[in-house]
């Protein structure tokens, strides 16, 4: 887990988005004790939940969701924190949402789940947990793409190895 408090500050107010993005773990927990909406929305729709799973901030992550941040909450483009944290690679922080009940299969406004945003990213990592936490790589995005298909039309053998598909003749050239 990534440790996040800096003594220094300890107890500073900041806003909680900043607070969740940068790990500031105390500031995040003062903001919350204080009564703090754990599922206060940004312009865009960003929750703190959002944020801390997109800098893989475990301790933040569950600190909100002890607290009542929704794990399926959704920004302006239909994505949740899972989205966020399979895009990015933090494993750790998608395996937490999982546990507090996000659901796995949320299209965004685009039809696309968390395991479309890992195979676009690359993040053969993130597929892998997603894949092994019950994900569906053969989901259709609104276009008809998906999760495996948008791997192969990028080429991604590390992607495609974890399926067990790096031999698709898609890839031929």
């Amino acid at each position: 887990m990534k440790s996040h408090s800096d003594p220094d500050n300890a107890g500073t107010w900041m806003d909680p988005h900043t607070a969740a993005r940068i790990g500031r773990l105390d500031s995040l927990k003062a903001w919350l004790a204080s009564g703090g909406d754990p599922n206060l929305c940004d312009s865009r729709g960003r929750t703190p939940l959002h944020r801390a799973a997109s800098m893989g901030y475990t301790e933040s992550l569950e600190a909100l969701l002890k607290s009542g941040a929704s794990p399926d909450a959704a920004d302006w483009k239909g994505e949740t924190p899972l989205h966020e944290a399979a895009r990015l690679g933090q494993v750790q922080a998608a395996r937490l949402l999982v546990e507090y009940g996000v659901n796995l299969e949320w299209p965004d406004r685009y039809g696309q789940t968390p395991l479309h945003a890992a195979a676009k990213a690359g993040s053969a990592e993130s597929w892998q947990a997603l894949l092994e936490l019950g994900a569906d790589p053969n989901l259709p995005d609104l276009k008809g793409n998906t999760p495996l298909s948008l791997a192969v039309e990028r080429g991604d053998l590390e992607v495609l190895r974890v399926s067990g598909r790096e031999d698709s003749p898609t890839l031929e050239r």
